[in-house]
């Protein structure tokens, strides 16, 4: 029994005639369906995963560590503050000089207390120069105005996060406090308060990140945090920051910074998020991976039944001389084949899922938050507070979709092995049919 002998034998398996009613070939096709829809939030998990993490990551770096960063080694110091900012603007501009950066801004940071109209909350200083909104690629593509404009208008002005403007209660025009302590020359600690004008209202799109952002003009925000332990750092923009050959850009960087600076990557500056997020992208895929080996059991299960229905037709074959390998082929290749069917229905669904999950997420949000108060007027209670499926505190409030065809590629291709796995066994099993006891059993 040659190979084309199987693939005619296995047509004939999962292309019965007409009218014969086939429990077996019921099996395969739900075993077909099983494996279609184990793909769907395989692909699903797998695209939007992958777009989630860069999302998040793309506005860490960008927003917040910097492609790298070169942190200047003395704190704030009112008394030398003149030479400080000088000094800052000097490597600033050396550092802007670099072929491979593609901008360098200033940037003080440290921490105090908001006070606004309705509340108080902890707030992170950001003191930026108001250029870096419009020349910052990173800023102008990620964060968005919410309301007013982003920039400072006077020295006393300040952009912040839409969070803690709802936590302050606050909205442009409005003032807020920012309220901290300095520790004198003398080594008395003094409270340091100073009041700003809400310009404008921003959202990175991803409320864990920028939830305490208070921008202020670099030397206003300067002043108020000298004397604590605020951080300088220069904030570098870095020509393909994510390819391989970015350490021999850094390299190319340290060569003008002094000794006393410290350079760090946004590799070094977010490893610890970065694995975090790897290591739960890899256990959904598991589990996921796990369902799909579930499906795939069916197949087994389905020859089962075929070599059963048809114990009869294999033991004319082998009596007339076919091969037990060439049996085995057949029941092999129809498993194969359901494999190959599962994937060809699955993987267009787990797409077209995926690159619409922000629509489907959204009309399930408001079936649940409709049915939900549906039932709060039946049991006649009012106090129905809405449901978010995705909390735009952990994750990002629209999910971008990265689609990678290689991996797609490689789940496909493992399903299709998947199924010949599972089907080796019965298969086998099938060749080794003995002709004689079967004709006794008929």
């Amino acid at each position: 029994m040659n190979l084309k002998s199987s693939f005619l034998y296995a047509k004939k398996i999962l292309n019965p005639p007409l009218g014969k009613n086939s429990t077996g070939r019921k099996s395969l096709i739900g075993a077909v369906f099983c494996i279609a829809l184990s793909l769907v939030p395989l692909v699903l998990v797998q695209t939007v995963s992958d777009g989630m993490i860069e999302g998040i990551t793309a506005r860490m770096v960008g927003l917040s560590s910097y492609h790298a960063a070169a942190y200047y080694p003395y704190a704030i110091s009112q008394a030398n503050f003149e030479l400080q900012k000088k000094e800052l603007e000097d490597t600033r501009s050396v550092l802007q000089g670099v072929s491979s950066v593609n901008g360098a801004f200033i940037e003080a940071t440290g921490t105090s207390l908001a006070a606004g109209k309705k509340g108080r909350s902890g707030a992170q200083i950001r003191a930026v120069n108001s250029r870096i909104f419009s020349e910052n690629a990173s800023f102008k593509k990620y964060l968005k105005v919410v309301e007013g404009q982003a920039s400072f208008p006077t020295q006393q002005s300040a952009v912040i996060g839409k969070k803690i403007a709802s936590e302050l209660g606050v909205h442009v025009g409005d003032t807020i406090r920012l309220i901290g302590a300095k520790t004198s020359n003398t080594g008395i600690v003094l409270p340091n308060v100073k009041v700003f004008k809400v310009s404008g209202i921003v959202s990175s799109g991803y409320e864990e990140l920028d939830a305490f952002w208070v921008f202020v003009p670099l030397e206003q925000g300067m002043s108020f945090l000298s004397g604590t332990d605020a951080r300088l750092k220069i904030g570098l923009e870095v020509q393909d920051a994510f390819n391989n050959n970015f350490s021999n850009k850094v390299s190319q960087i340290k060569t003008v910074i002094t000794n006393n600076w410290s350079l760090y990557t946004w590799d070094q500056l977010n490893t610890s998020q970065y694995e975090n997020f790897s290591s739960t992208r890899i256990l959904l895929l598991l589990i996921m991976f796990l369902i799909l080996l579930v499906a795939s059991v069916n197949i087994s299960a389905a020859i089962v039944m075929i070599v059963m229905e048809r114990r009869s037709e294999i033991a004319i074959l082998k009596s007339v001389g076919a091969s037990p390998a060439g049996i085995a082929t057949s029941f092999i290749i129809c498993g194969t084949c359901c494999g190959m069917g599962g994937v060809i229905i699955g993987l267009p669904l787990g797409l077209l899922c995926s690159v619409n999950i922000n629509e489907i997420l959204g009309f399930t949000e408001i079936l649940v938050n409709d049915f939900a108060k549906f039932v709060y007027i039946l049991v006649g209670k009012t106090n129905y507070t809405s449901v978010e499926l995705l909390n735009p505190a952990y994750y990002l409030d629209s999910i971008p979709i990265q689609i990678s065809f290689t991996e797609l590629f490689g789940i496909a291709f493992g399903t299709v092995f998947l199924s010949v796995l599972v089907s080796l066994l019965p298969s086998m099993r099938a060749g080794q049919e003995k002709p004689l006891s079967i004709f006794r059993k008929l």
